[in-house]
């Protein structure tokens, strides 16, 4: 039995191909809007000191940074001995000591943090030359050469591409942090250098 031809409508076909390439063209474009998003802000809210005399009164005026005593006032005394005695100390403070390793610890952290930005690669190579008891395979009859292995390779471990900005702000956290630890090295170096330091 023959089947009459049917007549195809093309005006019908159209609006759906239209409605599809709309459609996956919308979500290609929402697509890129997200990847172009980043979490957090591009820079760190400006957080400026307080203006001067504003924590403390200043009785006659501003203070004149000229005049202020050196953090290392006692140098100016000239006793070797003294000098000596002070050197001393700071080579044996523990806070200070452990301000420094802090220092070193955070800068550590900065670089692992950097550290994930980019894929690590390592490659490895491996020779072995084997030469079986002939002693044993003899009585057997067996005739046995020395055989070579190579093994070598190259391999990537997992990487995840930093789309969102994440890796990006942990970096910047350890870098703040960081400062931080520079910022108490300081603190141990001299009490008196406590927000004075820049």
């Amino acid at each position: 039995m023959l089947r009459p031809e049917r007549s195809i409508d093309v005006s019908k076909c159209r609006p759906k191909r239209l409605a599809r390439r709309s459609a996956v063209s919308g979500l290609l474009a929402a697509c890129a809007v997200l990847a172009s998003c980043t979490a957090g802000p591009s820079e760190p809210p400006a957080t400026d000191p307080p203006p001067a005399g504003a924590l403390l009164p200043v009785p006659g005026g501003a203070v004149d940074p000229a005049q202020q005593p050196s953090p290392r006032w006692w140098v100016s005394l000239g006793d070797p001995v003294l000098d000596g005695l002070v050197a001393r100390a700071e080579e044996r403070n523990q806070s200070l000591a452990a301000a420094i390793a802090n220092v070193r610890a955070a800068y550590a952290s900065v670089g692992a943090s950097e550290a994930e930005l980019w894929p690590s690669i390592g490659a490895g190579a491996q020779y072995s030359r084997t030469l079986t008891n002939i002693a044993q395979l003899a009585a057997a009859g067996v005739r046995v050469e020395p055989y070579d292995t190579y093994a070598y390779g190259v391999g990537m471990s997992s990487w995840e591409i930093d789309l969102w900005g994440g890796v990006k702000r942990q970096v910047e956290a350890a870098k703040a942090s960081a400062e931080s630890q520079v910022d108490a090295l300081r603190d141990a170096l001299d009490p008196k250098l406590k927000g004075r330091a820049g």
